[in-house]
């Protein structure tokens, strides 16, 4: 018998009452992420927003923009289902969307 993964779900979020998505993470991404969550708070930020632009579509980018900073770490800590210091927890497939 042959067993069938498929790859992270996607987080869903809103903005201003609008929805967006983002793809999920990979096994892949541990490295990305860990790298992220490694430096001081600016350096944390610089990583998330290039990490989010990177994987984001033009949509879902022009919101992201319109974040200020502490909302800007909390979508990439909830999407990468980390926070500073933790890379053992990912977000689950099924949570509601997450308003933002």
């Amino acid at each position: 018998m042959v067993d069938s993964f498929s790859s992270a779900a996607p987080y869903s979020f809103e903005i201003d009452g609008k929805p967006y998505t983002l793809p999920g993470l990979s096994f892949g991404d541990i490295d990305t992420v860990a790298d992220a969550m490694s430096g001081d708070v600016g350096e944390q930020l610089k990583a998330a927003r290039a990490i989010l632009f990177s994987r984001a579509d033009k949509r879902t980018i022009d919101a992201i923009k319109s974040l200020g900073v502490g909302a800007l770490g909390n979508l990439f800590r909830k999407w990468a289902g980390v926070e500073p210091g933790d890379l053992s927890s990912s977000p689950e497939p099924s949570a509601p969307t997450d308003a933002s």
